[in-house]
């Protein structure tokens, strides 16, 4: 579980979380919890969100979308959903979770990290 801030300013590195311990042929998943300044909750129901995962040489090897691998539960909770497609071969994945408000339409990457998977 993660929890992401939503400051007034966009001046800032997104947040990292690396995630280690896969196996192959297995699906994982985690979530995030997004927030007001305030540490209340944030609405992300009409915002849209992309996952892309890339592989060592920078292939594009899953991308979650709402519906597809990403759920949004509640006001604030991002739920993903890592598949086969990134888990079939062992190795070293980055990825990027790409947030797009639907207030003010900033496309902004919300976190990034790499995803270890081992045979």
């Amino acid at each position: 579980m993660s929890t992401c801030t939503s400051p007034s300013q966009r001046n800032y590195e997104s947040p990292t979380l690396n995630m280690k311990g896969f196996k192959v042929g297995f699906t994982y998943s985690d979530f995030v919890i997004f927030q007001n300044n305030d540490r209340t909750e944030k609405d992300i129901n009409t915002d849209t969100f992309a996952f892309v995962i890339t592989n060592a040489a920078g292939t594009i090897v899953e991308t979650l979308t709402l519906g597809a691998g990403l759920t949004i539960e509640g006001l604030g909770k991002l739920i993903w959903l890592i598949g086969t497609d990134t888990t079939g071969t062992a190795g070293i994945y980055t990825y990027e979770l790409i947030w797009t408000q639907s207030d003010t339409g900033a496309v902004s990457p919300a976190l990034v990290g790499r995803i270890i998977v081992e045979a």
